[in-house]
């Protein structure tokens, strides 16, 4: 479990204050009568870039505020971050159960790296019980969706090292997973 324990009085000021801020940047602008949404996404862009300014910085109590706030808002990218906060140990206690569930969330709406570090930790059994198929199924889906050269050449190297161990039974299995994920 957890070393990272918030009294219950503070959980509940810390989720009413990130309901109450979240409710401002991504609710009042794009409610707004003759308010485009994307001045609502203009604010959204912002919190991010602020948090990548602050983790960038060094500045991880920051960061792991920005990132927060918009992973409890559904943001893949920031959940993803969150998740890499809480895996390092940094603006967060360090806590590797709480960084796969930030990793889950992101990879389910399609991050690319959120799945890939998904694929490394199901490989390798870091957080999580060894599992080849769900290593491979996390592998080929994050190729599905990856724009990036460097992280499709991981993803292809780290898939084709799980081929290379892997019974064609488990193999299928994989396939047929990645089949029949919605949101791919």
């Amino acid at each position: 479990m957890s070393s990272f324990r918030r009294s219950l009085p503070t959980v509940i000021l810390t989720f009413a204050l990130t309901f109450f801020v979240a409710t401002l940047l991504f609710q009042q602008d794009a409610s707004a009568k003759n308010v485009p949404i994307s001045k609502a996404q203009s604010r959204i862009t912002g919190s991010f870039n602020n948090a990548l300014k602050a983790f960038g910085n060094s500045d991880y109590a920051r960061a792991y505020y920005w990132f927060n706030l918009l992973a409890e808002a559904g943001h893949a990218k920031a959940q993803s971050n969150l998740g890499l906060l809480f895996l390092r140990g940094r603006g967060a206690a360090q806590d590797t159960d709480i960084a796969l569930r930030w990793f889950e969330k992101a990879a389910e709406q399609g991050h690319p790296t959120a799945r890939y570090r998904l694929a490394m930790h199901y490989e390798r059994g870091v957080g999580l019980k060894v599992n080849y198929v769900d290593a491979l199924r996390w592998a080929l889906l994050g190729l599905q969706v990856t724009k990036s050269d460097s992280l499709r050449v991981k993803l292809r190297d780290f898939k084709d090292e799980l081929l290379d161990r892997m019974p064609q039974s488990q193999i299928r299995k994989a396939v047929h997973l990645v089949k029949n994920t919605t949101g791919a």
